[in-house]
């Protein structure tokens, strides 16, 4: 367990997602010193254990196994897919790659606007 990092902090919010997946916001209850910062953001995008305690946490209460990792995570190409893919669903009735197309110029032109 060479990356636990810990932090004083409270879960301000809880919600389900479609997938039956959980996602929660959570605050940190002080502001960070940059080696606490340093840690939190290597840690992004890893997966492991989440653990919360109300002010006790002993050595026993942390797993000592691996937490367990989804194999088949999706690219985030692919989920960029599979959100629009669903939205043109409930939104329109044409063709989708042809909207896809349309959709992906016009954001790709938003951004060459942005371009200095």
């Amino acid at each position: 367990m060479n990356k636990i990092f810990q932090v004083a902090a409270s879960i301000e919010k809880i919600e389900t997602l479609k997938d039956r997946t959980v996602k929660m916001t959570v605050y940190c209850a002080r502001e960070l010193p940059p080696e606490e910062m340093q840690k939190l953001f290597s840690l992004s995008s890893t997966e492991g254990w989440f653990l919360f305690s109300e002010n006790t946490m002993q050595e026993k209460d942390i797993p000592k196994e691996q937490a367990p990792i989804e194999k088949e995570r999706k690219s985030l190409s692919e989920r960029l897919y599979n959100v629009m893919y669903l939205y043109h669903s409930q939104n329109f009735s044409d063709n989708f790659q042809v909207w896809r197309i349309k959709e992906m110029e016009r954001i790709i032109n938003k951004y060459k606007e942005k371009l200095v």
